[in-house]
């Protein structure tokens, strides 16, 4: 997060040598670099994030809370919303990113649980500005900030066989809220197309970033445009792609909703919001995108838990609504499944610890990159790097590093990380006198 005279480049990213934003246009970034500013540390940025992911349970419990108030008394809803907001801190889709590098994926969690937060409150502004604030995370991210929408749309507006009539349709159209959403198609797809020309400016480049650019990997195509045309004209690669690694698939995606006891499937229409995170994960071949211990797994898990708030309301608003005519039954029977859902969940989330870093070592199931805390420790690189740092002190050598050590040196500006390609690689070492190489074979 800063600027490389060397090269010229704004932002200018030491491992993939472009700017920062011309790799993912992350405006957000511009609200990172003060805090950055203040202590700047590769520690402060992996302590805000570990400060985002806890603080984002905080609008998960008032959405649970809100929803659950509605359908019984609070003492029966705030341990509910409790357990829902445990679950989630205690899921190993939600430490996953943790285990990882900072990332500003960590962000998402809590834009996604506060955007639904004021679409209950009913503030359409905040509900707009946190919108807004998941596509200054990546500028992929629009499609989940689309599908949020249309989400919340269809909560205000549902579906039925009486709205499909040709006179509620046209009641619909003339509704404020429709007109709003149209709005947000029309500015998105406006950002989608103009994303890539940023890109390229940015970069200096010449301009040919794809239209509606993912930046995936192992993918069969690298922009959205290109994966609808390949669905139409080569259905059988299509669905090669997504058949790919299946079964490992298919358990992430099950491990994913069954610390909540599935209770998730219960509210289909807040899942629409992790369709953009299955559409380029699952139809990837880089095992990343659907391994622990990496950042993506944020794509996923909000929804999972915003859903099963809702879910959970669901079935007890379901129960208060057939036992009416009593309402002292009503109340044991509400009192009775709030008992059950809090087994499903503690039962749910249990069961899911021993993928977590904080399980024991001998009970920990490896998935992914995820690391638990026994098995971290220093190797004999980190010591060198950190030995190297003390002994170079301000002089600032050119220095080539790999992506794990070059937190060490992060504040550096004549260090570098080896690049992708070993073209590349080569290059830099005929255009440098490096002082120093610090290797760790582990790394890359």
């Amino acid at each position: 997060m800063r600027y490389n005279n060397s090269w010229q480049i704004f932002l200018f990213n030491a491992h993939r040598r472009e700017s920062l934003l011309a790799e993912h246009f992350s405006p957000i970034l511009f609200l990172i670099y003060p805090l950055y500013a203040l202590a700047p540390s590769p520690m402060t940025l992996l302590i805000l994030q570990s400060i985002v992911i806890s603080f984002s349970s905080l609008p998960l419990f008032l959405i649970a809370q809100r929803l659950l108030v509605g359908k019984t008394n609070k003492n029966v809803a705030s341990p509910i919303a409790l357990a829902i907001s445990i679950s989630y801190l205690l899921s190993p889709y939600t430490e996953s990113p943790i285990s990882f590098d900072f990332h500003i994926m960590m962000f998402l969690n809590l834009f996604v649980f506060s955007s639904y937060y004021f679409f209950l409150r009913k503030n359409w502004v905040l509900n707009a500005v946190f919108l807004a604030f998941i596509v200054s995370l990546h500028s992929g991210y629009v499609f989940i900030s689309l599908f949020i929408a249309i989400s919340q749309y269809l909560m205000l507006h549902p579906i039925s066989l009486k709205s499909l009539k040709l006179e509620s349709l046209k009641n619909l159209i003339r509704q404020r809220n429709t007109a709003l959403l149209a709005s947000f198609f029309a500015i998105s797809f406006l950002y989608i197309m103009s994303v890539p020309l940023m890109k390229a400016f940015i970069d200096h480049a010449s301009g040919s970033a794809s239209v509606g650019s993912l930046t995936p990997v192992g993918m069969a195509s690298s922009s959205i445009t290109g994966l609808l045309s390949i669905m139409l004209s080569d259905p059988g690669k299509f669905i090669t792609y997504f058949l790919y690694n299946f079964p490992q698939k298919l358990s992430f995606f099950m491990y994913a909703f069954a610390s909540t006891g599935f209770l998730a499937f219960l509210s289909p229409t807040t899942l629409l919001g992790s369709i953009p995170y299955f559409f380029f994960a699952y139809l990837s071949r880089y095992p990343a995108y659907y391994q622990l211990g990496y950042q993506y797994t944020v794509m996923l898990i909000p929804f999972v838990y915003v859903s099963t708030a809702y879910g959970v309301s669901k079935i007890l608003g379901l129960i208060s609504k057939f036992n009416k005519i009593d309402d002292h039954l009503a109340k044991e029977a509400v009192k009775k499944m709030a008992i059950l859902i809090l087994a499903i969940l503690i039962v749910g989330t249990a069961l899911e610890i021993p993928m977590t870093p904080i399980a024991p070592h001998s009970i920990f199931v490896k998935q992914g990159a995820m690391v638990d805390l026994p098995s971290l420790k220093v190797g004999n690189a980190s010591e060198a790097a950190f030995a190297l740092h003390k002994t170079i002190g301000d002089s600032n050598p050119y220095l080539l590093t790999t992506n794990n050590l070059f937190p060490v040196f992060s504040n550096d500006p004549n260090a570098y990380t080896t690049p992708y390609s070993n073209g590349t690689l080569t290059s830099m070492i005929y255009s440098f006198r490096f002082e120093y190489i610090v290797n760790d074979p582990s790394s890359y």
